[in-house]
């Protein structure tokens, strides 16, 4: 039964709990400024979504508007080295005029090179016939593309300007369910029609038996989807949330906020009935993004929905609020409410993930009046309804204004977070910097920073140049996030050399970190027995 509660002896593993690490010691991120990924002439790109590899490659997908008015294609970028610079990495083969593009996702899952698979969904409708599809696939690393078969996934819309207007990917990939092999993956999606509904595909085996449902239908209108997967100790099999927004009228700017879970592996409901209505006041809420936690040491799936609530009683000004529930395997979710952004009612574009390298909700959203993309965190405890954390105030070096940013973050296995958003038509990137208030830190020299040899087997160097004395602790962090070594060592003014021993470090990728009062820095290497 799929309420089976596992007996076994699951060992806890130790999680980093500070992800914060940097190659420059910046005020304000990594990089000397927001990075502007790849710029077309005369283009405007939209849809901007970033997904980290188990490797830290990040990959970033966009829709692209050639001189014209609608979305004709599609792109992904990627960067190996930490986000300064891209290539592209796969792109739309197909263009048909008459084709426009209405939503994108993308999801990095696999903790291996072997198991790794980039997932590229986007949604097009023919503005001619009014045919509309979801096309989902699945890259590898080299971008060898498989089509994954979704049932009912192409239909003939009756307004040949709407389809699937919104869609959304998620993973238990980073910590995957318990049965899952390698790692479940879902799809939720708004389809238009004479009804409105959202619909998911799901399955637990990386994609190769996808399972579609309809979740939801109504004679009124659904405009954004968002979906998070949860896993926990307790439960061999994982839990997809659903959230929607639904108006009374194709005019209306706020509706309702709905939410339903259901399995991962044949999205069959879950315990509960549902959908649960999160909204706290009637028609009043709008643009709602869930994430679920990924932590098989807790018995429990803990989530937070992140929406915009209408306090200032206009069509654009908002305040960003906060729906958390902290059990979802053995009763109904209660949910509680948390006022992330009171104030002028700009607050827009609400966006929320977890990372399970630091056990932490992320929160980012647009503050219009202050022209600034927040950054707040939250910890995964049990009690996660009080305020989240300002991280960073102003993620954006550029002082123009800024239409429809829409900002995505995804994490990287040591807990470093990057940061897209729309910028005017451009894709700009940036990173997590978090250095505590009390300390003046000062980077370590990229261009003297070796590690060797690499691929290691049992033991390794680190060679760099630093501007102080200091002390400080090593840490070898799997991509899981977990903290396999530590050490101390004294760190001289000048050159250092520290030789590392690797205690029976199985085969695969690792971080090494070093942080102290003056240095943190790291560097990825992998082991080869």
């Amino acid at each position: 039964m799929k309420n089976r509660i596992l007996t076994c002896v699951v060992l806890t593993a130790i999680i980093l709990s500070v992800g914060v690490v940097s190659l420059f010691a910046q005020p304000k991120s990594t990089f000397a400024g927001d990075v502007n990924i790849l710029p077309f002439t005369n283009g405007v790109y939209g849809s901007a979504r970033v997904a980290v590899a188990y490797n830290g490659d990040i990959y970033v997908g966009r829709l692209l508007k050639a001189n014209g008015t609608e979305y004709k294609t599609w792109e992904i970028v990627r960067s190996t080295d930490g986000g300064y610079t891209f290539t592209q990495f796969a792109i739309n083969s197909i263009f048909d005029v008459d084709v426009k593009y209405s939503a994108f996702d993308i999801a990095a899952c696999g903790n291996n090179a072997t198991e790794f698979r980039l997932f590229v969904a986007r949604s097009s409708i023919n503005m001619v016939t009014g045919a509309s599809t979801i096309t989902l696939t699945a890259h590898t690393s080299a971008n060898t593309i498989t089509t994954i078969p979704l049932a009912e996934a192409e239909y003939t819309s009756t307004n040949a300007n709407r389809g699937f207007e919104s869609l959304s990917l998620s993973t238990d990939s980073k910590e995957p369910s318990l049965d899952a092999s390698p790692f479940s993956i879902s799809l939720a999606a708004q389809k238009s029609g004479l009804l409105d509904s959202v619909v998911a595909w799901s399955d637990m085996v990386g994609g190769t038996q996808m399972n579609r449902r309809g979740i939801y239908g109504t004679p009124n209108y659904i405009r954004n989807v968002s979906a998070a997967t949860g896993s926990a100790q307790s439960s061999v099999f994982g839990r997809l949330g659903i959230t929607w927004d639904e108006y009374d009228s194709s005019i209306a700017e706020w509706g309702n906020v709905k939410v339903q879970f259901i399995y991962t592996d044949d999205a069959q409901d879950a315990n509960f009935s549902g959908p649960y209505d999160v909204s706290t006041q009637n028609m009043l809420h709008r643009k709602p993004v869930i994430a679920m936690s990924n932590n098989n040491a807790l018995q429990e799936i803990r989530g937070s929905i992140l929406l915009e609530y209408n306090a200032a009683s206009t069509n654009e000004g908002s305040n960003i609020y906060s729906r958390t529930f902290d059990q979802l395997l053995q009763a109904d979710p209660q949910f509680e409410s948390v006022t992330v952004q009171i104030g002028n009612g700009d607050q827009k574009d609400p966006y929320v993930s977890y990372n399970p390298a630091n056990d932490k909700f992320l929160y980012t959203y647009y503050n219009a009046a202050n022209d600034a993309l927040v950054y707040e965190t939250a910890d995964l405890t049990a009690d996660i309804q009080g305020l989240p954390v300002l991280t960073q105030l102003n993620y954006r070096d550029d002082q123009s204004v800024i239409a429809s940013p829409m900002p995505r973050i995804d994490g990287r296995a040591d807990g470093q977070n990057y940061f897209v958003w729309n910028d005017n038509g451009e894709t700009y990137i940036d990173a997590q910097l978090h250095w505590p208030a009390s300390v003046q830190s000062t980077s370590v020299s990229v261009a003297d920073l070796m590690l060797y040899p690499n691929p290691a087997t049992d033991n390794i160097t680190l060679s760099f140049a630093s501007e102080n004395d200091d002390n400080a602790t090593l840490s070898i962090i799997d991509m899981s996030g977990r903290v396999l070594q530590n050490a101390e060592a004294s760190i001289s003014k000048g050159s250092n050399k520290l030789p590392i021993t690797l205690s029976n470090l199985p085969v695969g990728n690792y971080t090494l970190r070093i942080s102290g009062a003056h240095t943190n820095t790291s560097v990825m290497f992998t082991v080869r027995h």
